[in-house]
């Protein structure tokens, strides 16, 4: 293949392949970029995004995707487990599965959790990402957002963890009349106000 430029602005360029399953042999980029391997639609603006890792050794998986995104976002947002995941078939046999699939599945129930609590179950509407990541584990010696675990790994206990601190201070603050709940953030007015 040749890259011939029309129009160049500052010489970079970014081009992906299909995945190694779908690309004839040997097809293969010369000085490929392991760090940044999501592809559409992960690089959306609003969608959640997932790298899976090995939960049970606490390792990412060498073919879990990679951000950050071009224009610097953080994705993937969290990192879900996605080896040997129990699931079942259309026929409804238990069977396990791994690769990411899985652990967009792990976060799918996860954001569906959420869901049920805030709108199913009428309590306060929240910002999902923002949920998922406040209840992230991490890993020692890690920095974090990465492009490899994003905020850190998904723990669903932590985030309900937080939203049960959030209503108890919610309410609290509301019932004593010294504080304000606005677009999902507490105001903290002080009492001799």
């Amino acid at each position: 293949m040749v890259l011939i430029g029309d129009y160049i602005v500052d010489g970079r360029y970014d081009a992906w392949t299909y995945q190694k399953n779908f690309l004839m042999p040997g097809t293969k980029f010369l000085e490929p970029d392991p760090y940044v391997t999501l592809t559409i639609p992960s690089t959306s603006r609003t969608i959640i995004v997932a790298s899976y890792y090995n939960q049970v050794n606490n390792t990412v998986v060498a073919t879990s995707g990679r951000g950050f995104t071009r224009d610097g976002r953080v994705k993937p947002s969290v990192a879900a487990g996605g080896v040997n995941v129990l699931t079942t078939t259309p026929g409804g046999e238990l069977i396990t599965v791994t690769g990411s699939s899985a652990a967009t599945a792990v976060l799918t129930g996860a954001v569906a959790l959420i869901l049920q609590w805030g709108i199913v179950e009428e309590n306060n509407p929240v910002k999902i990402n923002t949920m998922l990541i406040s209840g992230t584990r991490k890993r020692s010696g890690d920095i974090y957002p990465n492009p490899v675990w994003g905020y850190g790994i998904l723990d669903l206990s932590e985030v309900f963890k937080n939203i049960r601190y959030l209503d108890e201070d919610l309410n609290k603050n509301i019932n004593n009349d010294i504080g304000e709940f606005t677009k999902n953030v507490i105001i903290r007015i002080p009492e001799e106000l």
